[in-house]
């Protein structure tokens, strides 16, 4: 697929803003992520799913394209973009090194080719600020269980042994891994109710994101796929970024 023509894509990037309608892109940057325009009336442009291509050595695994993602940012981006918007990424706590790389690999991926590709720097949004914004925060679904102790008076002979004030950082590290821990099952069991909860408060705000994009545009098919019945969060987040990144514009100081 050719790369769309350099000189075009670069003179349509310093269109000036008042010749054109404004324009606010939004991004997901998952591997299954998207990207939404809207213009300055918070009509839908368009949305587009990060392009992506089978592993080399494991068929039932994709990869970012990257060429094809440069592709989709010199079309989507050409007639000029006012305000970018994407979901900020980190590590998650028990997601484990491949998860927290592969999505970090296609989050700086992104942040590298709007700007290289598009002259874009776009605004990094943690989730918990776009969602406060349109108010798709999940509220708490149920009190989160409380953390089990280990035995009392283990936990007390412990505190006891506690090195004085001053003493070297690498006799503190040894008496910190020495605290006593609660039994396993316990352990194990609040675990589970922790788990449990977390992917409640998950599947809460998806369910609150996507009810919010078929408010604001009930033509859109946030469907995964033509064959599917599956609703598309990550679509539906591309949209709500597009519409954060626009409020924000609106809401700076015109000089």
């Amino acid at each position: 697929m050719p790369i769309t023509d350099r000189a075009t894509a670069a003179a349509d990037f310093d269109t000036p803003a008042t010749a054109r309608p404004a324009r606010y892109l939004g991004i997901d940057p998952g591997l299954g992520g998207w990207a939404a325009i809207v213009d300055g009336d918070g009509k839908l442009v368009g949305t587009w799913p990060t392009p992506t291509l089978p592993h080399p050595t494991e068929p039932t695994r994709r990869v970012y394209d990257r060429h094809g993602m440069l592709v989709l940012i010199h079309k989507i981006a050409g007639p000029g973009i006012d305000g970018v918007a994407i979901e900020k990424q980190h590590v998650m706590p028990r997601n484990g090194a491949l998860a927290g790389y592969a999505s970090g690999f296609g989050y700086a991926m992104w942040l590298g080719l709007l700007l290289a590709g598009a002259h874009l720097d776009p605004l990094e949004v943690a989730s918990q600020t776009w969602k406060k914004h349109h108010g798709v925060l999940p509220p708490p679904i149920e009190r989160r269980p409380g953390m089990p102790l280990a035995d009392p008076q283990a936990l007390g002979a412990w505190h006891a042994q506690k090195p004085p004030k001053g003493a070297k950082k690498s006799i503190m590290r040894a008496w910190k891994k020495a605290r006593p821990q609660p039994p396993a099952a316990e352990q194990a069991e609040w675990e589970k109710l922790d788990r449990k909860h977390k992917a409640g408060r998950r599947d809460e705000g998806a369910r609150l994101a996507v009810q919010k994009v078929q408010e604001l545009h009930p033509m859109l098919d946030l469907r995964v796929s033509p064959r599917s019945s599956q609703l598309s969060t990550d679509k539906a987040v591309a949209v709500l970024l597009a519409h954060f990144a626009r409020d924000v514009a609106r809401a700076l100081p015109r000089g």
